[in-house]
């Protein structure tokens, strides 16, 4: 599967930091969630692992644009395993939430399986 795109652009505002550290491909990471807010003005709470080195300085409730790739794993916890999908920040900016919210998910790839397609009805 070459020459496939993973791209994710994200603005929002930093909603909860995780104490606890992990590694993932040798690499030591933090995670944190960042509140977006869909047209419905509802507000998604999407994970993001971030290298230690860029956790450091980031609070609660700043405004944040976040650069990235969409990632999945298996992580296996009392001898189940378990789905992770997160964001991998490569990327991330300050600012003052004067910014539009419009976030960017561009995946190009192959399905799998048949998709399973749902319509959300506006305000819920």
């Amino acid at each position: 599967m070459k020459n496939n795109k993973n791209e994710v652009q994200l603005y929002g505002t930093l909603m909860d930091i995780q104490p606890e550290e992990f590694f993932k491909d040798g690499d030591k990471f933090k995670r944190f969630y960042v509140g977006t807010k869909r047209t419905s003005g509802n507000v998604d709470l999407l994970p993001v692992a971030i290298p230690e080195r860029m956790a450091e300085n980031w609070k609660i409730g700043e405004h944040i644009y976040i650069e990235g790739k969409y990632t999945s794993y298996n992580k296996k916890e009392n001898g189940k395993s378990h789905l992770i999908l997160e964001v991998k920040a490569e990327t991330l900016l300050g600012g003052d939430g004067s910014v539009g919210d419009e976030n960017k998910f561009i995946l190009e790839g192959y399905l799998c399986k048949t998709p399973v397609y749902r319509r959300t009805p506006i305000g819920k």
